[in-house]
Order: structure tokens, then sequence, then C-alpha cells
């Protein structure tokens, strides 16, 4: 360390991390945390591209570099103060969190000793990356404190300690999307993938970590590195190279200035709004996907771009495609998804949803007709459930949507019409959603939607979201009524205390009640002030509220229903619903119980499998 003056190294999370001497804290000049599921979400899938789906070992990649993060360390004896970086020093040490819980979770579950063992030797260093271990390697503080002014602090120390929390803030909402997102992704690894994560994370992934012991010198430098200027993207090397190609064209070289404005007017259509923008390469990636069935890595656009050798009559058409297409893709990211088709599964794909990804198959259909639009807007929908609920990352989207557009533009080029070409996307589609929704049939029924502190994971509220929107056609999902917020109730109250209780409901042990109180057949709609007024109640008690219900979801646990097709599914699907959503009547000690809980998860998993394969 320098007495006086800057300081600064490149250092992996391992040496970073995980090293004694760094202890930080969040002063009371920082901002709340902003970070969320679609940042965090981001990251993760930026990783994975980085390490083709974390298939590949720490030995075969360059790693990642995370930014710069600048330190005050003023003494040897204080926390460092963190300047900038609060966003992903606070994201990296959920991250390790959750790896943490998901790693112990395949130590207790295993009975193999030498894969114990395994997993015990990639667990080192991942709890000292976020906590501060006594002498019997019990956690005695965190690595990364708040300012007792910043009240989300206590969320983000009661997670690290496995304890309840409340949210009450925006920040500790923020807080709580970053650690169930992260925990909910590397869940979905292999074991072969998580593995690899875990070797990668600690040694690929870089910090640029400058400390100073100079208050002023750190906000100077701080001001440089995000006041000063603005950085150079991948979208300005790319701009550059068309203009050296456009130059040499005598015969377009004075439509620069053309060229410039449609440019100018495409950059601009990735700025959201001023604190929110696009990330260019993010959207290129999406649009080449979307428009050349190609999938690239973020990091070489400039390389693929190079490589096309485009003229600058290509070079014009192209430039001019990009404002329009970042147009309506922005517009759809602002949640205007009129300019593409005033339709709930807009909704589903991009607000309920969250998948991205999914961009790139509407893209090419910007300016087809209705029908079309309306087709491939519902094979997205299905296609991103099948993925979604059979708990698979979303960026394997990405990896099979070139296959699916190839088809299409195959048969396009062959001089077929846009609908006959679309039946050609439509079958490569169906054997991906097939393939998946296979796999949520054996796993949904079987999963239990909660984070690591036993509390409702977001997909349990989606997967019913989806189901009383898809299949209902129900806009309350929507626009709640009264501006009510909508909650996940527990049909089999989630805080049933009495053994005798959970004997009357058909369950061995209060181990026995918690490993399937959170299943998905356990779980429905209510709005937030109902079912808080239910409380503990017996199921024979909350019939009556369920049958005058707001969501068929719930009404249909209470009361037998003819078809609910009001928008939602093919009048061929009527018989099916009825008998997957069915009357449930409690049992003789007026309990909804484990068999009622397993049997509805089934009948759900069946749903949805037979929803997303409709033909």
């Amino acid at each position: 360390m320098i007495k006086n003056g800057i300081s600064s190294e490149l250092l992996n999370i391992k040496s970073f991390l995980s090293d004694d001497s760094y202890k930080f804290l969040i002063p009371d000049f920082q901002r709340d945390f902003v970070w969320g599921q679609e940042e965090v979400q981001q990251l993760l899938d930026d990783l994975s591209e980085d390490t083709n789906g974390f298939t590949l070992g720490e030995d075969d990649l360059e790693g990642y570099l995370l930014g710069n993060i600048v330190l005050i360390k003023p003494t040897d004896n204080e926390r460092y103060l963190v300047v900038d970086g609060q966003q992903r020093l606070t994201t990296t040490t959920l991250i390790c969190k959750s790896l943490e819980e998901i790693v112990e979770a395949k130590i207790t579950s295993s009975q193999n000793a030498k894969e114990i063992k395994k997993w015990q030797m990639k667990l080192n260093d991942i709890v000292q990356s976020y906590a501060i271990l006594d002498n019997d390697d019990e956690i005695k503080d965190c690595k990364l404190i708040h300012d007792v002014a910043l009240n989300f602090g206590k969320v983000y120390k009661n997670i690290l300690y496995n304890k309840q929390y409340d949210v009450k803030l925006e920040s500790d909402s923020k807080i709580e999307e970053v650690y169930t997102t992260a925990k909910d992704y590397l869940e979905e690894l292999s074991d072969d993938q998580l593995k690899n994560f875990i070797s990668y994370f600690k040694s690929r992934v870089y910090f640029i970590v400058t400390v100073s012991t100079s208050y002023n010198k750190a906000f100077q430098l701080f001001e440089v590195l995000n006041d000063r200027g603005r950085s150079l993207e991948p979208l300005d090397l790319v701009k550059n190279l068309f203009l050296k190609t456009i130059s040499k064209d005598i015969n377009r070289k004075d439509d620069v200035e053309e060229f410039n404005n449609d440019w100018n007017e495409f950059i601009s259509n990735l700025q959201l709004s001023p604190k929110s923008k696009i990330s260019s390469s993010t959207f290129l990636k999406h649009y080449i996907i979307g428009k050349y069935a190609e999938n690239i890595k973020k990091d070489i656009v400039y390389d693929y771009f190079e490589t096309k050798k485009l003229t600058s009559i290509e070079i014009f058409e192209l430039v001019k495609d990009l404002k329009s297409v970042s147009k309506t893709y922005s517009e759809i990211e602002k949640g205007n998804y009129k300019i593409f088709l005033d339709d709930h599964n807009m909704f589903i794909i991009f607000k309920l949803f969250n998948i991205k990804q999914l961009h790139s198959l509407l893209i090419p259909f910007y300016q087809g007709d209705i029908k079309v639009k309306e087709q491939v807007l519902d094979l997205g929908v299905r296609l991103g459930a099948s993925v979604l609920f059979s708990f698979t990352q979303m960026n394997f989207i990405e990896s099979t949507l070139p296959t699916i557009l190839q088809n299409y533009f195959s048969e396009i080029q062959n001089g077929k019409s846009t609908e006959d070409a679309y039946k050609k996307l439509d079958i490569e589609a169906k054997k991906i959603i097939l393939s998946k929704s296979t796999d949520i049939k054996q796993i949904l029924p079987l999963r239990k939607l909660e984070n690591a502190n036993g509390s409702l994971s977001k997909k349990a509220s989606v997967i019913l979201k989806f189901i009383e929107l898809y299949l209902h056609g129900n806009s309350l999902v929507i626009v709640p009524a009264k501006k009510q917020k909508i909650t996940v109730e527990h049909i089999l109250s989630k805080e049933v205390i009495f053994d005798k209780d959970i004997t009357e409901a058909g369950f061995m042990s209060v181990e026995d009640f918690k490993d399937h109180k959170n299943l998905i057949g356990n779980l429905t709609l209510l709005y937030n002030n109902e079912n808080s007024s239910l409380g503990n109640k017996k199921f024979e008690d909350k019939i009556k509220l369920y049958s005058d219900q707001d969501f068929i979801i719930t009404q249909r646990i209470a009361k037998d229903l003819l078809s609910t097709t009001k928008g939602g599914i093919n009048a061929k699907l009527v018989a099916l619903v009825n008998e997957k959503e069915s009357k449930y009547a409690p049992n003789i000690k007026g309990h909804f119980d484990k068999d009622s809980i397993k049997d509805r998860s089934s009948r759900i998993a069946d749903l949805i499998y037979d929803l997303v394969n409709q033909k």
C-alpha cells in the first residue's frame, strides 16, 4: 500500500474478495442500491457467453473484466470506503452467498464421499468472499457493510446471515432481486457447469482495484471515470469501419451526412430515458440473430461486421434498418407494446417472463401482417414458457433461435410467402418446445419454489400469473382491480404450527411439510388484503373466499367451472382444462392435504405441457 496518492492493480475475485486485508464500508454519501434482476441476469448471461455456457475450463479462458472499483483507505485500521463500485461489489458478494448455499445443498444431498470432497474444495474461498470468519470458521462479520444511514444494508446482512427480513424500501427489493435471481440462475446449471462456473468466477473474473489514501484524489478519479466524456463503445468502432468504406466509394462519398443522421437517430433510439439506455452490444446481438440467424458473442461485433465486407450500398441499407428496428425495439422495452401488437402475449414475454432474448424472434416480423404477428408472438410465449418453467437458462433461447430462424429465411430466399415460410419456423420451434416441456412434467411437480431462507421465489408468481393470463385471458393480471397487489397464497398455510395440524394434513413431520408447502400445487393467487385476512385458516374456511375471487385459477380450486376460454386457449383444449383445473374438497379434518398438493402440482405441470404444445 502506498502512503500517498493512488495505486491500481488487476485482481481476480479470489485475490480481491477472499483476501482478509480487504474489508469494505458503503459510506452514507453513496446512492441507493439500484441493480436488480435485469442487471444480474445480464451479468450472468455475459459470463455464460464468455465460457460457452460454462462448458469450458478456466485454463481455456482469458477472463471477464467487471470494471473499476475505487476505494479510499485513510489509515491501516479502517475499512476501505467504496467510492465507486457499490453495485458490483454488492452483487458479487450476493452471487458468492448463493453459490455457497447451492454447494452446501450438493454436499448435504450427496452420498458419495469423493464427490463431497470435490464440492468442499470448490467451496473454499467462497464464504470468505462475503464473510469474515472467526477461528472456528463461523461468520463473525460481513466483508461488506453499510453505513447505518443506509437502511437497505439490513436486508443485505440478513440474507448473508440466513435471517428473516422485511422488504420495505425499493433498495431492499433490489437487494433481494439480485440474490434470488442469481440463485435461481445458478441452481439451473448442471453439476459440471456449476463446477466450471465456480472456478471461472473465482479466477477469471477481474476488477481493476484503485485505492487512494486521499479523499480528494479518490473523488477526482471517480469524476474522470464517470463524468468526463463518453467512453468508446463497440458501436463507435463499427461506425468508423462503415465510414471508411463509404469514403472510398466515389458515388456515395457525399452522402456521409445522410449516414450520420441515420446513425445518430439509431443511437438516440437506444436511449430510453436520461438514466436508462439499451446496451448497444445487446441490441446488436439480438439484431444479428433476428436478421441473419447467427448467434455471436457481444465482444466480437466489430469483427463480425468487418468480416462481412459490406459495400457502401449495403451499409446505407443496414443503417436505415438499424434505425427502424431500434425504434420498435426500444418502444417495446418502454412497454409500448402496440408498436408490434396490442396483445396480452407481449406483456407475458417482456414483462411477466422478462425474456429479452425473444426480441430476436420478433424482429423479422416487425413489418409483417397481423396474422403472422399473432402466430409468432404466441409461439414466443410457448417457447419462453417451456424454457423458463423447465428451469433452463435463458441464453438457451439465443442458442436455439438461429436454427429456428434459418428455416424461415431459407424459405423466404426460395420465394415462399411469409405465411408458408413461417410454417417451417414453427415446425422447428415445436421440436424444442416439446423437448423442454417434457422436462416440465418431470421437474415442476417436485420443485420447491423457494429461496434459501424458505420464502417464495418469484417464479411461483410467474407460473400462476401465466396460467391466469395466457389460459384464461384474465387482464386483471396486468391491471389489478382497484390497484390492489396480487400475491401468492398458500392453500395449506405456510404457518402451520401445531403437530396436530401437520398430522391431520397427511404429513409425517414438520420437515415433510416444509418439503411440500412451496410446491406449485399448494399455491394460488389472491389480492394482498384478502391473503392477509385468511391468516392460518383451514381450507374448509377458505373455500367461500376462493369461490368469489377474480382469478379463475383460484376459483377452480373451490368450485367446478365450465369453459373459461375468453380470449385464452383454443376451444379444443376446453375439456382438457376442465380435467386439469378441478375442484378440491377438504379432507375429513378440513385441510388441503399432502395428497392434494401432490395431485395439483402434477395437474398444473401437465396443463402447462399441454398449453405450450397445443396444435
